[in-house]
């Protein structure tokens, strides 16, 4: 197994991204838009591609859990939203989350935000894979 050096770039004030290698997106068919599995293995990641039809465009996930993380809610929705998710639910909301769900959904290109008493509910309207990425990131950045 060959390796290359790749230089960890920043995206925007907290994101960190690297770059594939093309010879290798080549030989395994990717495109952009296109789904990608990031396997942690301690002190390696696993990167390979998803399958057709397997991508996991849903999740569930506890505020708790993104406060226990120091994730916020903008970021956690950006990031799901750019990776294709169709629905993301976060229960055990306040309203103060509910409004910066509503706020951050505003900047996201068709998203709508449907709220209960204690759970969030964002669904995407359009197949994000096929929007340009470029727009999206930018997009993104600014939030």
């Amino acid at each position: 197994m060959l390796g290359e050096t790749r230089k960890v770039q920043r995206l925007g004030q907290s994101s960190l991204i690297v770059t594939l290698p093309k010879n290798w997106v080549k030989r395994v068919g990717l495109k952009p838009g296109d789904t990608v599995y990031v396997e942690d293995e301690g002190d390696s990641l696993r990167i390979k591609p998803a399958k057709p039809g397997s991508r996991e465009r849903e999740t569930t996930i506890d505020s708790s859990e993104l406060s226990k993380l120091g994730i916020g809610i903008g970021q956690f929705l950006s990031c799901l939203y750019l990776l294709g998710f169709e629905q993301i639910k976060i229960e055990n909301v306040d309203r103060f989350l509910v409004a910066e769900a509503r706020q951050v959904a505003r900047r996201l290109s068709g998203v709508e935000v449907l709220a209960s008493t204690n759970t969030i509910e964002v669904r995407s309207l359009i197949d994000v894979g096929k929007l340009d990425l470029k727009d999206l990131v930018s997009n993104t950045i600014s939030l």
